[in-house]
């Protein structure tokens, strides 16, 4: 674990390559992470995302009781 953190005054390259694993790090947890958003997705979107699950019925508006009057009348 020495090798993560230099200590002060110590080469110039290690205190890079800590840098750049510890980039490579953060790429890589954020690379998991946004894989598990995408696998969620698409679970969704395969399982639960049709039209009888999402999209709500048709509305049908009652007529108003003066067209009801002018039919009878």
């Amino acid at each position: 674990m020495a090798w993560s953190a230099p200590r002060a005054g110590g080469a110039g390259w290690t205190v890079w390559w800590a840098l750049l694993v510890g980039q490579l790090y953060i790429a890589a947890r954020l690379a998991v992470k946004l894989q598990f958003y995408a696998s969620q997705t698409a679970l969704f979107q395969g399982l639960l995302a049709h039209a009888g699950y999402i999209a709500r019925p048709v509305t049908a508006w009652p007529e108003s009781p003066a067209v009801e009057a002018i039919r009878q009348g």
